[in-house]
């Protein structure tokens, strides 16, 4: 295979780069007006700077307080503790009344719609039988009666379908929302991410080696390593976290903010809290250029309390920024296809052209968006006339800098999955180990099946355990959520000829596609579905959306205002309590403490003592060392081993001959290790793991007679490791 082309090795990008620029700045001033109002853009700049200023403020509170009594921002903890006993009871009150609340809400939405039905306004009939089939649906999976509860699904979705077409043929008058209330809504979810995304971020999710390699990769180019530079801007398609887990857009920004806040674990993570609040209002707007207001606002309140949601942010990973890019390439391809404006053509084209530069599943958002033109030309009478021209350009600036990236169509081919019978299958997917997923495309449908079984199970049930990624137990999805989702996509059913149906409709592809394609459900399921989170919110929100207007258009002006108010209060309580557990599914919880001898090394390096850290006797590759290397960074100022190539992930080894630290698989070389530091009087520590505990007391014997090994303690009060400290003259830091 080729080595992978390296953009800052690229003497065409920065010319074909100026000649974007110009030619975008050329339209804007000559030709085509901005795709933005005059009047938002001061707004919009005000609200990003008070953003980044708080965004800056409890990332330097967070940093202070991270890995003390309480966490990062502690004062948040009464909070929360209230919101978990707030959920309990609640869950205890609706537990308690279960069937009685849900024969009432049936009774409900049976009258209102025969009233629909009488009014000659059937929409909402279909809509509130969907809402009953569905929560019959649940009852018996509750049950553990699965077959009556597919077929209840399968109503649920058919009704949501003759809803959507009896909308689509007499068009609901839409519920208006206040000027100001969206922005308000906005601002608090800003304040609330920010929050809940810096809220103990040093202890949940758990910090494990992986993540610790996208670390220590921002740390290498914070000290001007070059092979690192070339390695992040390199082609090759990222898989989450092991193989090929280093990219320029996810690296150089920790690094900046690591260069501000100082090399610590919030300062690293604190780039995937910014892309998550950045999430939330893509989804806004592109919920309300897709479906409306409503759905727009009631995708961004479900993405924000989504425990999954919450998971994938916290984390230093690729799937914050992943699910950011996938809503931004979205919205702007709505907005070139509704305003046929070549410079959006133009940007989009541009961005999309790095998609490798993100998580695997985003390469299936270049054949959505040929789908989504396909889709418009066909259906939409003269668009095509009108968007050739931009499309044509979109296809030349995309096919420009994606091979100014790849180098060549075979870098491509070579770098994609192959298929059972051999060759290159799909050049927009793949990781040169195959280590992410296997691939067999002449699949047959008992596998299709098997896939669908496991992925309602991780959606609704219980997840798979897996790597890179944390959720809580249980379903990944809150029921209602999932629920409410399910009916959406038969409202995109219904509405499968416009485009708001087919984009959630073909989104189904980069959401489920890299899961639903497996030959065995290899790897974390969590984060194979990622782009489904975004996707889900979406098609609950236009669901709910399309219900409340039809719920308000059976009624007469004055008690439609009223049908409308009310159908927006339950909506705020009812996504109140989706917040509300979401909450405390996510934070009470108590996570392993995987960062407890990275941070005692830490400590003991500061006061002079050399090290021998010993793992279990299985890790030959010493994985964990790297999250000892990052969080003891602080105290050797400089990495003494590096990450040097994309080809394999376990190639990380010593650059320069480290004078503090030694790594071990088992207790091999501790009493080697103490006798030489004795005989020199050098101070000397020696920590292991739980299973090296006997190891240690062997050589605490022997060094101390009469003493005890010392228990190193977890942030989650579990015992982490055991360690020995041998009294001698402190090294001195150079």
């Amino acid at each position: 295979m080729p080595v992978p082309p390296s953009l800052v090795d690229s003497p065409s990008f920065l010319p074909a780069l100026i000649g974007f620029v110009l030619l975008t700045a050329g339209l804007l001033l000559r030709r085509e007006k901005p795709p933005w109002r005059r009047g938002e853009i001061v707004p919009f700049l005000g609200f990003a700077v008070l953003f980044l200023l708080g965004f800056a403020l409890i990332l330097h509170h967070a940093s202070r307080t991270a890995f003390q009594a309480g966490g990062a921002v502690p004062a948040l903890n009464p909070v929360l503790r209230a919101a978990n006993e707030a959920a309990w009871s609640i869950q205890e009150f609706f537990g308690d009344r279960l069937q009685t609340l849900t024969a009432g809400g049936a009774i409900l939405l049976l009258v209102l719609g025969v009233i629909s039905l009488i009014r000659g306004r059937p929409a909402f009939f279909w809509c509130g039988l969907a809402l009953v089939c569905g929560v019959r649906a649940e009852s018996h999976i509750s049950a553990g009666e699965s077959s009556p509860a597919r077929w209840l699904y399968l109503l649920a979705v058919i009704s949501a379908l003759l809803g959507a077409v009896w909308t689509g043929r007499k068009r609901e008058r839409e519920v208006k929302w206040p000027p100001s209330s969206p922005l308000a809504v906005l601002a608090i979810l800003a304040v609330l991410n920010l929050a809940l995304g810096f809220h103990a971020l040093d202890r949940n999710p758990r910090f494990d080696e992986f993540e610790a390699t996208n670390a220590l990769a921002a740390v290498q180019f914070l000290e001007g390593s070059q092979p690192t530079r070339e390695m992040i801007w390199s082609y090759f398609p990222r898989s989450y976290g092991a193989d090929s887990s280093t990219s320029a857009l996810f690296t150089i920004p920790a690094a900046f903010l690591m260069r501000l806040g100082g090399v610590n674990l919030v300062a690293f993570r604190a780039g995937s809290v910014f892309w998550a609040v950045v999430s939330v209002f893509l989804i806004y707007l592109l919920g309300r250029s897709l479906i409306g207001g409503t759905a727009g606002i009631t995708a961004a309140i479900l993405l924000s309390f989504s425990s999954w949601h919450l998971t994938i942010y916290r984390a230093g990973m690729f799937g914050s920024m992943s699910i950011a890019f996938t809503l931004l390439v979205l919205l702007l391809l709505l907005k070139a296809v509704q305003s046929g404006m070549f410079v959006i053509y133009l940007a989009l084209g541009f961005l999309l052209s790095f998609n490798h530069f993100f998580y695997l599943p985003t390469r299936f958002l270049v054949p959505l968006a040929a789908a989504v033109l396909i889709h418009r030309c066909v259906f939409y009478r003269g668009f095509f006339r009108r968007d050739w021209a931009g499309m044509t350009v979109f296809a030349g600036v995309f096919a420009v800098f994606f091979l100014l990236q790849a180098g060549n169509i075979r870098m491509v081919a070579d770098t994609a999955y192959t298929s059972s019978k051999g060759g290159s299958v799909y050049p927009f997917i793949g990781s040169q180990s195959r280590a992410d997923m296997s691939i067999r495309w002449e699949l047959v449908p008992g596998q299709l099946l098997e896939n669908l079984d496991i992925l309602y199970r991780n959606l609704c049930r219980s997840r798979d355990s897996g790597s890179f990624t944390y959720p809580p137990e249980r379903g990944l999805l809150n029921r209602a959520a999932f629920l409410l989702a399910l009916l959406g996509l038969g409202w995109s059913l219904g509405n499968w000829k416009r485009t708001r149906g087919a984009v959630l409709l073909l989104w189904l592809v980069p959401a489920l596609g890299p899961f639903m394609l497996l030959v065995r459900p290899i790897g974390s399921v969590p984060r194979h579905l990622i782009l489904g989170i975004p996707l889900a919110a979406l098609l609950a929100g236009a669901f709910l959306q399309e219900t409340g207007r039809s719920l308000a258009d059976i009624f007469a002006d004055r008690l439609r205002r009223i049908a409308a108010a009310t159908g927006i209060l339950f909506l705020a309580i009812f996504l109140g309590l989706i917040g509300l557990f979401g909450l405390e599914r996510f934070f009470n919880r108590e996570e392993p403490d995987l960062t407890a001898i990275g941070r005692l090394s830490d400590t003991l390096l500061r006061e002079g003592y050399r090290l021998s850290i010993h793992f279990h006797h299985s890790l030959n590759q010493l994985g964990p060392g790297r999250v000892a290397d990052f969080l003891s960074y602080p105290a050797t100022g400089r990495l003494h081993r590096h990450r040097t190539t994309i080809n394999r992930y376990y190639d990380y080894r010593e650059v320069v001959p480290d004078p503090w630290r030694q790594y071990r698989a088992g207790e091999k070389g501790m009493r080697e290790f103490l006798e030489e530091h004795r005989e020199t009087g050098q101070a000397a520590a020696v920590i292991g793991e739980v299973s090296n505990r006997d190891a240690i007391r062997r050589v605490v014997e022997e060094f101390s007679p009469g003493s005890e090994p010392r228990e190193l303690t977890g942030l989650d009060g579990q015992p982490a490791g055991y360690y020995f400290l041998l009294e001698g003259e402190p090294l001195v830091m150079e």
